[in-house]
């Protein structure tokens, strides 16, 4: 009986709840802030398949398995209470010709710490050590398709703090009108500090996302098999705001806005991977992982200021000295670090058929963008003014420093340590990879064999993209591939070569080749004795042709001019050698530029 499983699950992880905020401090029974309470953690998901051997008939089998894993959001910590203002004794005394004021005030509240950060959760999906014994299928094609998906939580938020207490004036007045002199006054302001200010909490980081493709074997005849991992990390939380500090006689410095958390890392891997078919091989392996977003830092608080005034008269003369001292004013907390993101293929074992097989593997990986910095508190400016016997003094502060923004997350893709052997047929084997993302990209392909088998219209499609990779370069004489600089990796029977959006180089050897560079600036290789019946198509003038060692007759573009018009052809220029032909298909001679050749 044939097989016909369709198994879909997703799972998404409850959230966390957010903490509960802190009480305000409350007159003489209880004047400080209380904190804010700790957000509680998001759940995470691990989904998986058992193991087990899926084995069909001849009949044509489908076995599609389906998973997807969200991890649950982080609860954001609670704001803190303030705390209250503090409270004073004033006393009041007074004779013939005399009133005296005395107060006194304890210390402010203190505020409220803001609550932290609940935990993201994680996800993750798995598919591994799973066999699948496809049955034949001449007549009808057998399926294997594992989709996982995975997607990290979102961090909570830090919790912002409450503001310290106020306090007030604290001295003595005293007023005399009678007596010589006829009046005299005297203020001596010196009261309490107001409570600090406190810094905001940091932000959770983004939960994890992962997809596993591992020790996976297929066999049989005539399969298509699709293994998909699509994986986001989560987005960390941002840093809870400062404080400001309360105000008094004295004033303590603000708080400092909360750091952010690490965006999320994704990875999505295929690793010992087994294929053996007959009968013809589809084979697409899509891989796609995005790092999670650095969240922005808290704000700085602005600064608190203390007040302190001094007066002394005698009738009208004398003087009065009021002051305000700012403290210093809250830096913004940083941004969070952008998570990474990474897309692997390692250790697969391809074999194809004597029919013509298909083999695709895009990998793509972003790193997450960094967070902004929060930003600092607004300073104030220093003055004096003064009026008349009146003074005003301002002891400014500068405004707080902004936080920094984190780093760009990391995005990388690696394509090491398979065996693909395609067999017999006009088989196509194709390369898409792809990093991308506000930070470091690096590609990597290094120690794999990729044999086209023996067929004469095997095509190797290649694209890459990241940032200072000069794209691929296909050297048929010497069977070796590679990306840039990067390391070798073994080549053979493949007649048709596809470049992709990098620049591409293609070294010509024994036989005959078809070439296309795509897009970017290609390069074409030719040397003399292995030139067989090649084409280049797509040629375009951002593209180069080099023709080494051909002697006089070939060596300036007057020459190939002369070539060309010697040997025409209705499908576009041909290049004659002593060995064979170089045709650059749908060219006109009109269209060629001297720069389009390079001569050694």
């Amino acid at each position: 009986m044939s097989l016909n499983i369709v198994d879909t699950l997703r799972v998404n992880g409850l959230s966390g709840s957010g903490g509960a905020s802190g009480a305000n401090g409350y007159y003489l029974a209880n004047p400080n802030g209380q904190a804010g309470g700790k957000g509680t953690a998001g759940k995470s998901v691990t989904l998986s398949i058992p193991v087990q051997t899926f084995t069909g008939d001849p009949g044509g089998d489908i076995v599609n398995l389906s998973r997807h894993a969200v991890g649950g959001s982080g609860g954001g910590g609670g704001g803190g209470g303030g705390g209250e203002t503090a409270q004073g004794t004033v006393t009041y005394s007074s004779g013939p010709g005399f009133s005296r004021t005395d107060a006194v005030y304890g210390p402010s509240g203190n505020a409220g710490a803001g609550g932290f950060a609940g935990a993201a959760g994680s996800a993750k999906t798995t598919f591994a050590n799973l066999v699948f014994n496809m049955g034949g299928g001449t007549t009808s094609q057998n399926t294997v398709a594992l989709q996982g998906t995975a997607w990290g939580g979102q961090g909570g938020f830090g919790g912002s703090p409450g503001a310290g207490g106020s306090s007030n004036w604290a001295g003595t007045w005293i007023s005399t009108s009678s007596g010589v002199p006829p009046f005299s006054q005297i203020y001596d302001q010196r009261g309490t500090s107001g409570a600090a200010g406190l810094d905001g909490a940091n932000g959770a980081a983004g939960g994890s996302a992962r997809v596993e493709h591992t020790n996976l074997t297929v066999t049989g005849e005539n399969v298509l098999v699709n293994l998909y991992g699509n994986v986001i990390g989560g987005a960390s939380g941002g840093g809870g705001h400062g404080s400001r500090s309360g105000s008094g006689s004295f004033a303590p410095d603000s708080g400092d806005g909360g750091s952010a958390g690490t965006g999320g890392a994704a990875i999505a891997s295929v690793s010992g991977l087994r294929a053996t078919v007959t009968g013809g091989l589809q084979l697409n392996v899509y891989l796609d992982a995005m790092g999670g977003q650095g969240a922005r830092g808290g704000d700085g608080a602005n600064p608190a200021f203390g007040n302190t005034n001094n007066s002394n008269f005698v009738g009208d003369v004398g003087s009065s000295l009021n002051t305000y001292t700012y403290g210093a004013a809250g830096a913004g907390g940083n941004g969070g670090k952008g998570g990474s993101g990474t897309a692997s293929v390692t250790g697969a074992v391809i074999t194809g058929s004597a029919a013509v097989d298909q083999v695709t593997f895009g990998l793509t990986a972003a790193g997450g963008q960094g967070g902004t910095g929060g930003n600092g508190g607004n300073g104030v400016a220093s003055s004096s003014t003064v009026n008349g016997n009146y003074t005003t003094v301002i002891n400014g502060t500068p405004d707080g420093l902004a936080g920094i923004k984190d780093g760009n997350g990391k995005a990388t893709v690696t394509f090491s340590g398979n065996t693909i052997d395609l067999g017999d047929g006009n088989d196509t084997l194709t390369f898409s990879f792809i990093a991308k993302g506000p930070g470091a990209k690096v590609v990597t392909m290094q120690n794999n064999v990729l044999d086209g088998g023996n067929g004469t219209g095997d095509t190797l499609k290649l694209g890459v993209q990241a940032t200072g990779e000069s794209g691929f370069i296909v050297d048929v004489q010497n069977n070796t591939l590679r990306i840039g600089t990067g390391p070798t990796n073994a080549m053979t029977g493949f007649e048709i070569f596809r470049g992709g959006s990098g620049n591409d180089r293609f070294l010509d050897g024994n036989g005959s080749q078809t070439y296309s560079g795509g897009f970017g600036v290609d390069r074409f290789e030719f040397k003399p004795g292995l030139v067989g019946t090649d084409r280049i198509e797509g040629f375009d003038t951002d593209d180069v042709i080099r023709l080494a060692g051909f002697g006089s007759s070939l060596d300036s573009f007057t020459d190939v001019l002369t070539n060309i018009a010697a040997n025409p052809t209705a499908d576009g220029v041909q290049i004659l050698t002593s060995t064979g032909s170089i045709l650059l298909v749908g060219m006109t001679a009109a269209a060629l530029q001297s720069n389009d050749f390079l001569f050694v």
